[in-house]
């Protein structure tokens, strides 16, 4: 038996291993926890009978003291919110089945309920129920009571939330409650709400029917799927998931009987296009089916992650067993990927395996990075340069004049875009070198950006004249010189830096003409010199950079 889970731990340790370039670690000062929450390079997370809050890339570590501590047990149930401000928490209530909710806020601690049922958490703002009763909590204000107790609720991070009362689900917004679906008959309800930014996905139990599943985008409501199986009103939240318009559902679409018929159930995706697809499929034993699968995420491209039991499948098609420690992370968006626990790119999905819950992935990382920017060449004071560093994974940035990073634009940070004003640059070729550090391990990578006091081509007179002006720049294979006199005739003559003519056109009684070189030329800068033959002057120049 030993040595059967040897063999698989080293075919995870080795799958993990392939994926190496793609994964991303990060450890919290003081060792393993449990993460509750991610926003704004901020963690909230449980560790030592307690809540913390962690600013990443950092020692800090806030403590949140408890002014009645409970006794806390592993076994209960530990949530927490980060806001913009602090955090909500809960901890055990001194009825069974309840909870006590606490709101962190200028380094104090209020009480807000001692025995809610439910808390469901959106930006800065919280909603629960209590005794029968619906509550609303803002920041720096009191407790608002809305209702009684509703079938289902969600609030988004705006503020606005919808919760259910009988066959009507209700919409509150900037002080006023709207209906914002309702049913056919009172015998109709509510099961479940989400919301994701502007949508909406809420299921409805119809009178002698099945549960059915909408989505509101926005603007108009369209039938998602109608779910099979009477049990489904007793699912978790974990049974659905909006993400970016694809909605992923749990549907048991056989149910078996032990031990004489097999239990079938499947999770499927629903994409933004409208189309369906199988994601997860889990037939077997109607004891075994039961158990059902829990649905983790959905990437922005539709990719799926579902758990059940104590193994993660990716997509679908293989599952990663999680090690003991891992079974309570909650995936938290980040940056492209989740944490802690799993880690996607595009739509490949991987399972955390390691001793701490937040070395993510083997510390072998090698980082990379290259450099961009909107613009190789400035010609004037009034644009602004941004200059992009794209990583591989989630890291730290520098940004520099030199190769050594001694002359520093700006410093270690974890924004990857750098915005600099024309002025900030000489006259000339300028170098910009960004490093990119994750762990113990960096890449570097550069870019040359010319400025020139060329800004266009002035008419021969330099007064009362449009600009002549020449684009794209960077050009690939054309460029197009605009604002030349109809009346006239222009040679234009393409450059190399040293003097050398490569190409020479013609322009006659145009307004726009197109350039179309019929040499080969290499990527670089050339100079396009506008020659007026009518006057036999130079009208001007400009540089072009040719990808």
């Amino acid at each position: 038996m030993k040595k059967l889970y040897l063999f698989f731990s080293l075919l995870l340790l080795t799958e993990l291993s392939a994926h190496a370039q793609l994964q991303f670690y990060y450890d919290i000062p003081g060792g393993p926890a449990e993460v509750l929450d991610f926003k704004g390079n901020r963690l909230l997370f449980w560790r030592d009978g307690a809540y913390h809050i962690h600013q990443l890339n950092t020692p800090d570590i806030i403590d949140i003291p408890l002014n009645s501590p409970p006794a806390f047990a592993e076994k209960q149930i530990k949530r927490g919110w980060l806001t913009d401000s602090g955090a909500f928490i809960t901890t055990a209530s001194t009825i069974a089945g309840m909870v006590a909710l606490y709101e962190w806020r200028g380094n104090a601690l209020t009480e807000i309920e001692k025995q809610a049922t439910s808390v469901e958490v959106g930006g800065n703002y919280a909603l629960f129920t209590s005794w029968g009763y619906f509550y609303h909590k803002r920041p720096g204000e009191e407790v608002v009571r809305v209702s009684t107790n509703p079938g289902t609720f969600a609030v988004s991070p705006e503020g606005w939330y919808l919760y259910s009362i009988n066959d009507t689900l209700y919409k509150y917004q900037n002080g006023s409650t709207t209906a914002f679906a309702t049913g056919e008959t009172t015998a109709e309800r509510f099961l479940y709400v989400e919301i994701d930014q502007q949508q909406v996905l809420y299921m409805m139990e119809k009178a002698q029917q099945s549960p059915t599943l909408y989505l509101y985008n926005g603007i108009t409501t369209d039938t998602v799927a109608i779910l099979r199986g009477v049990h489904q009103q007793v699912f978790p939240k974990r049974q659905y998931h909006l993400n970016n318009g694809h909605v992923a559902f749990v549907s048991v679409d056989r149910q078996g009987i032990w031990p004489y018929s097999v239990a079938e159930t499947n999770v499927y995706v629903r994409g933004a296009d409208g189309g369906r697809r199988l994601g997860f499929q889990q037939i077997g034993a109607r004891n075994v089916a039961y158990v059902y699968p829990e649905i983790w995420g959905v990437n922005d491209a539709g990719g799926l992650l579902v758990r059940k039991n104590d193994y993660m499948w990716q997509n679908g098609f293989h599952y990663t067993a999680l090690d003991s420690a891992s079974r309570h992370l909650i995936p938290i968006v980040w940056n492209g990927g989740l944490i802690p626990g799993i880690f996607y790119n595009h739509a490949n999905w991987f399972a955390s395996y390691a001793d701490s819950l937040y070395r993510l992935f083997p510390a072998s990382l090698k980082p990379v990075v290259t450099i961009s920017a909107n613009r190789n060449i400035i010609n004037n004071n009034n644009d602004t340069v941004i200059i992009s560093a794209h990583a591989n994974a989630p890291g730290l940035f520098t940004f520099a004049r030199d190769a050594a990073f001694t002359d520093l634009f700006r410093p270690e940070s974890a924004d990857s875009v750098l915005k600099l004003h024309p002025a900030a640059l000489g006259k000339r070729e300028n170098d910009i070198y960004v490093k990119l550090r994750i762990g113990d391990s960096t890449a570097t990578d550069n870019i040359r950006i010319l400025k020139t006091s060329l800004s266009g081509i002035p008419g021969k007179d330099f007064e009362n004249k449009s600009a002549i002006i020449v684009y794209p720049n960077p050009f690939t294979t054309q460029f197009v010189v605009e604002g030349l006199e109809a009346a006239k005739r222009y040679k234009l003559t393409l450059h190399a830096l040293n003097g050398t003519v490569l190409y020479t056109t013609f322009a006659n009684g145009l307004h726009r003409f197109t350039v179309v070189p019929d040499v080969t030329l290499r990527k670089g800068i050339y100079f396009l010199e506008v020659f007026d033959l009518s006057t036999q002057k130079i009208s001007g120049g400009s540089i072009l950079l040719k990808m």
